[in-house]
């Protein structure tokens, strides 16, 4: 358990450091070039999900 929230610690402080160091330009790219919006419940987390509900739902 520790080890994986130890990763899960580093991950989410080398992402801050990404955006800190490529932003604003970094919000725009498209690297893989997706078109297509993400559905609704991405945002509202309805859905019957209920590990991504409780997920979006906290965030």
């Amino acid at each position: 358990m520790e080890g994986y929230i130890r990763q899960v610690i580093g991950w989410r402080e080398y992402m801050r450091g990404i955006y800190w160091a490529k932003m604003p330009e970094y919000a725009t790219k498209n690297y893989f070039e997706h078109e297509r919006k993400l559905p609704d419940f991405y945002w509202t987390g309805e859905t019957k999900m209920k590990c991504l509900e409780k997920s979006i739902k906290q965030s």
